[in-house]
């Protein structure tokens, strides 16, 4: 996975089973903030914590310094949006936000964060909307834990994380 240069974002094409997508990664968490700000619309009231309009709202508007930050463009729009971040000391990677609009975007930006776990290493958890659960159950998440929030805590061991990333 190619990662930013310095430069604010780094945009390549990727396929998946409805087309084509530009996939962007910033470079940083301000260049992602940058780009939401006329790529992507605020989310409502209306928007609930599980729409995609809003995990896609906060993987580049509320990005980390460190976070690893990635979105797929169609049109000049956001349609699908990530963010990461390694938690280093312990071996695990955690992914903060996912949230997509076509079908195929978020398997392709969860493969990124595998990539780069799988570079050093390490595993990936998250804290998974209910919703979500049984996307993050189709590649072998598992659950063992409830967060504070009484959300699922997630996690996929190194090995796993590593077949994840090469997967298609």
């Amino acid at each position: 996975m190619a990662r930013g240069n310095g430069s604010a974002a780094c945009t390549t094409q990727a396929g998946t089973r409805g087309g084509q997508a530009a996939v962007k990664l910033f470079a940083s968490s301000e260049a992602a903030r940058e780009f939401a700000a006329g790529a992507l619309d605020e989310p409502t009231p209306d928007d609930g914590e599980e729409s995609p309009l809003r995990q896609m709202w906060d993987a580049l508007r509320f990005a980390r310094t460190h976070d690893m930050t990635v979105a797929c463009i169609e049109g000049g729009r956001v349609v699908a949006a990530i963010c990461w971040r390694p938690c280093y000391g312990a071996n695990k990677t955690l992914v903060s936000h996912l949230g997509s609009t076509r079908k195929g975007l978020g398997s392709l930006l969860l493969r990124h964060a595998a990539a780069d776990a799988a570079s050093r290493g390490e595993g990936l958890y998250l804290e998974s909307l209910p919703g979500a659960a049984g996307f993050y159950e189709r590649y072998g998440f598992a659950s063992d834990e409830i967060s504070e929030l009484g959300y699922p805590i997630f996690t996929l061991g190194p090995d796993a994380t590593a077949a994840l990333a090469l997967s298609t």
